[in-house]
């Protein structure tokens, strides 16, 4: 999914807002595994400053899917 986000639209994230909240997630995660490769322990990924990105872009994505399931939201 996160690859290509707008295909789970409709069937996992609800619209263009969520899709979009995505992007930087997988941006992080390419700039991660770009730079450190894909053989690392999870550990050595945990410990590295590019994995902080990584964090923050899953705390936004959370925050617009979990706002998008307010009452009252479009």
């Amino acid at each position: 999914m996160l690859e290509a986000p707008e295909d789970a639209l409709g069937d996992i994230l609800r619209d263009d807002r969520e899709v979009a909240a995505f992007g930087p997630m997988s941006d992080a995660l390419a700039n991660l595994f770009g730079k450190l490769g894909t053989e690392l322990s999870d550990e050595e990924y945990l410990d590295a400053t590019e994995w902080l990105p990584v964090v923050a872009a899953a705390k936004e994505a959370l925050a617009v899917l979990l706002d998008d399931r307010q009452p009252g939201s479009v």
